[in-house]
């Protein structure tokens, strides 16, 4: 081989070498990592597509769904959940806003109707406060607490998903639950790598435990290694669910 054409191929495989370190590197994608009081978010994980849930009880039979969708732009994240029961008891639609690197909710609402009432929560969350109001019916009732707390409910949700499970954690929180509107002692756990059999055969997942403390509603939760979707929520309580995923596009 001429000394030519050794330059020519030694040329190639540094072409190929620079464009996969430097494209990596210089693509938000690949290199972006978001701040977040249980760890950092990979936002490749931040999956954008709509995720459908059945809710199931403990006979088996679907009482319900839930939908939810991430949207990531340049300076926010939207996040919105929307949930229902079959028989019409329950209806609940979610939608916060997030600040970028720190994540920190910046703004939510959330419209829930029941058979009894119909309520709206609006909220306007800063490092200091809760400022807002909830509307029951006609009763406009304004809301101030300090902001005396580390996530939201809704964020567990939104983020969990996308940390790290190298290694295994917990964390004691103090989660702010909007439709109480109180702040509530919680923890969550990455407990062990376990086997999952789902409608797509049997798949390899992370087993986290989620402990509302009977505050807010304790979960097993279970994260696909492979795709980083949440696989399936077991609630515990305070209403036994299974919220199994069914469908993502």
């Amino acid at each position: 081989m001429n000394k030519t054409l050794q330059f020519i191929q030694l040329m190639k495989k540094s072409i190929v070498f620079y464009s996969l370190f430097f494209g990596l590197i210089g693509n938000p994608v690949f290199a972006q990592r978001l701040s977040w009081p249980l760890g950092d978010v990979s936002v490749h994980k931040l999956d954008q597509r709509v995720f459908t849930y059945h809710m199931y009880d403990t006979s088996g039979i679907k009482v319900g769904s839930m939908v939810t969708q991430l949207t990531v732009d340049d300076d926010q994240i939207l996040f919105i959940d929307t949930s229902r029961f079959d028989n019409g008891s329950v209806y609940e639609n979610a939608r916060f806003v997030f600040v970028k690197n720190p994540i920190r909710v910046e703004k939510a609402r959330i419209v829930m109707k029941t058979t009894r009432s119909e309520l709206e929560y609006n909220f306007d969350m800063s490092i200091d406060s809760v400022k807002g109001n909830v509307l029951i019916g006609g009763d406009d009732r304004p809301v101030r607490i300090p902001a005396g707390y580390d996530i939201t409910r809704a964020e567990l949700y939104a983020f969990l998903h996308a940390l790290d499970f190298t290694k295994k954690f917990k964390h004691e929180l103090k989660v702010f639950e909007p439709t109480s509107v109180r702040i509530a002692d919680a923890s969550i756990e990455f407990l062990e790598q376990v086997e999952i059999k789902t409608a797509n055969g049997v798949r390899n997942a992370y087993k986290l435990f989620l402990d509302g403390k009977e505050a807010i509603p304790s979960n097993v939760i279970y994260i696909d290694k492979e795709s980083s979707h949440v696989l399936k929520y077991e609630v515990l309580t305070p209403t036994p669910l299974d919220i199994v995923l069914v469908n993502v596009n």
